[in-house]
């Protein structure tokens, strides 16, 4: 795979995870909007996705960092785009 299609991969993760919490986002605000209510449960869904879109990629360099083997090694996301761009 070449380095631009291999950073375009990881980058996804975190991109798809902000769309989806976007989307979530119009539809609770086109109901509040057109029904002038929205559940209490989906805004609760509502409101850990935003947590999750702004912590995913943290926690997903945490990780990457607690299990790396050796720096040859690339076994996680964060590893692959460092060596890749070194």
């Amino acid at each position: 795979m070449h380095t631009v299609e291999e950073l375009v991969e990881v980058a996804m993760g975190p991109v798809s995870v902000f769309i989806v919490f976007l989307l979530a986002v119009t539809v609770s605000y086109a109901s509040q909007k057109a029904l002038n209510t929205f559940p209490d449960v989906a805004s609760k869904i509502v409101w850990c996705l935003g947590i999750q879109a702004v912590f995913d990629p943290l926690f997903c360099l945490f990780i990457d960092c607690t299990i790396q083997v050796s720096s040859t090694l690339c076994i996680t996301d964060s590893f692959t785009m460092l060596s890749i761009l070194q």
